[in-house]
């Protein structure tokens, strides 16, 4: 029973893990929509968009949704690879710390082109990209290790731990939007500290982590 237990509040932790990581990738997908219409803007000069910068915006936009794709996917697949079972509490620690720093320099991204000697929304938006990469890689490339992981710790409810690690995690991530429609627009109306907000959930994935019971996960490491 004992055993039980310890194998169950592993799951639990993985589970509101991934529910940070996915809520904070939907987050994020808001945040950056709206800081390419702000880079437009603060381009042109102007106060709103119209449909020829609206469609500045979104050229800028697509490539950096994209961006996060390219870190959680090659991440994960890096990760499956190489990373040992006897590691993986420690990479469900300082991983996701890195994805909460790239989120914290995203709003950067302009002033760091022109340290560069770039100027103009393109080359802002590549820096950015670059961050994303990095956002992606930290919310995004533990979430196969974490389905792996909880399939060894629950060898007789595969399928349930699958389901929980994705789907029960992605229908709660829907909040994320709306978390941060809600400071952007209400309650702060300020784009950074959204990021700040998205940066700090990350970090809290970061702070459960430290909570895995450390000898059973490379106990089961075999199985």
């Amino acid at each position: 029973k004992a055993e039980q237990t310890r194998r169950w509040v592993a799951f639990w932790i993985l589970y509101a893990g991934n529910i940070i990581r996915f809520t904070t990738n939907q987050m994020l997908v808001y945040l950056m929509i709206e800081w390419t219409e702000r880079l437009v803007r603060a381009d042109a000069g102007v106060t709103a968009l119209n449909e020829q910068l609206g469609q500045k915006a979104s050229e800028l936009n697509g490539p950096l949704q994209g961006s996060m794709q390219v870190g959680m996917g090659f991440g994960a697949l890096a990760l499956g690879f190489f990373l040992p079972a006897k590691l993986e509490k420690k990479a469900f620690i300082l991983i996701p710390l890195i994805g909460s720093g790239a989120i914290l320099l995203i709003p950067q991204a302009p002033a760091f082109a022109e340290t560069l000697g770039w100027s103009g929304t393109f080359a802002a938006s590549s820096v950015a990209g670059l961050l994303t990469i990095a956002a992606g890689f930290g919310f995004g490339s533990l979430v196969p290790v974490s389905m792996s992981l909880g399939q060894r710790l629950l060898p007789h409810r595969t399928s349930f731990a699958s389901g929980m690690m994705l789907g029960g995690a992605w229908c709660i991530a829907v909040v994320g939007p709306q978390i941060m429609r809600l400071i952007h627009k209400g309650v702060d109306q300020n784009l950074e500290s959204g990021f700040v907000v998205a940066a700090g959930c990350i970090a809290l994935a970061s702070l459960l982590a430290c909570w895995l019971p450390g000898r059973l996960l490379t106990r089961i490491a075999p199985h």
